[in-house]
């Protein structure tokens, strides 16, 4: 019978340093910085071509290619429709009275049962690798 190996839990991590910088902490890393000068080291490209090459950087992993972009806008627009046809909807259920509101939701509710049954008539009937029909 095999043993399941026990491991220790996670020990929080000690650090040497202060978690919070006092503002003394942080002037002088402010002018350790303004002496270093790390932006006249930069690294990035030069020349126009080099300029050119870089652009084109986002668009290897496609997060912002047009496709997405406009399945992006799609959905903001979709989004934007349904909010504005749920306030639609509050707005007439409120000018609706109490007894025209519990009408309204009991068909509601009648036609979300009616669509339940439906669909779990519908997935019932098709068959899957462990349920044959």
């Amino acid at each position: 019978m095999r043993h399941a190996l026990k491991t220790l839990p996670p020990q929080p991590r000690r650090s040497k340093r202060p978690k919070n910088w006092t503002r003394e902490r942080r002037a002088q890393q402010a002018i350790i910085i303004h002496n270093w000068k790390p932006w006249t080291h930069a690294t990035g490209p030069r020349t126009a071509a080099g300029k050119a090459i870089s652009s084109k950087n986002a668009l290897i992993h496609g997060a912002r290619s047009a496709r997405l972009l406009e399945e992006a806008r799609r959905v903001r627009l979709a989004l934007r429709r349904t909010r504005d046809l749920n306030a639609l909807v509050r707005a007439l259920c409120k000018s609706l009275s109490r007894a025209e509101h519990e009408q309204a939701r009991r068909q509601n509710w009648r036609w979300r049962s009616r669509l339940s049954r439906d669909k779990f008539v519908a997935f019932a009937a098709t068959p899957t690798p462990h349920r044959r029909a």
